[in-house]
């Protein structure tokens, strides 16, 4: 691909190859399918297209991230797929009646997530009702939800732990005390070290 001016970008069999203009894309994706086919190979066809990233529609999934413009950047997201994988991933961990203790319950979720922020800590932030966010801060929240779903399960009083009661009775300050890693405070710390 060098050869024939193109930038690649791969890790280990996914590729993507940087192009200018579409008549670009469309010789080096013949150049791809061509290499693939004297190889013995075939390119995955859902996975393989053409993506324009200078509108807003176009986007590349790349090794668990999609890449999208938003506005004038390109922005860094999770995957919707990898999304949906890390919440049920959490869910499992987090089941709703567990006799386990909370620090024991915390730990094991802590270094998964701890796992996750070093997979996906470079996530853009992105605007939520007039604040930043991030998938990161989407995945606390989950945790927290779950967290106080399993609670409240405990009490025998709440049915779920998305109930204002449920928020009042174990704030987010609540699980930070108990040592709950966030994977938001982690990509803020590193973005601002002080």
């Amino acid at each position: 691909m060098r050869e024939s001016g193109f930038r690649m970008l791969r890790y280990v069999d996914d590729f993507v190859v940087l192009c200018r203009s579409a008549a670009d894309a469309e010789r080096a994706l013949s150049i791809i399918q061509s290499w693939v086919t004297e190889a013995g190979l075939t390119l995955h066809p859902d996975k393989t297209r053409i993506a324009d990233l200078t509108t807003e529609t176009g986007y590349i999934d790349f090794l668990g991230y999609r890449f999208q413009r938003k506005g004038r950047r390109i922005e860094r997201r999770i995957k919707p797929k990898k999304m949906t994988a890390l919440k049920a991933k959490i869910r499992t961990m987090i089941p709703r009646k567990s006799g386990k203790s909370m620090a024991v319950i915390i730990a094991t979720v802590n270094r998964t997530l701890r796992g996750i922020f070093g997979y996906f800590k470079q996530v853009s932030g992105w605007q939520k009702r007039g604040h930043r966010a991030s998938d990161l801060a989407t995945l606390d929240a989950r945790v927290r939800f779950r967290l106080r779903r399993m609670l409240a399960m405990r009490l025998r009083r709440l049915k779920s732990g998305r109930s204002l009661q449920a928020h009042k009775q174990w704030p987010n300050q609540y699980f930070h005390d108990l040592g709950l890693f966030s994977l938001q405070a982690a990509q803020d710390r590193a973005l601002h070290p002080q």
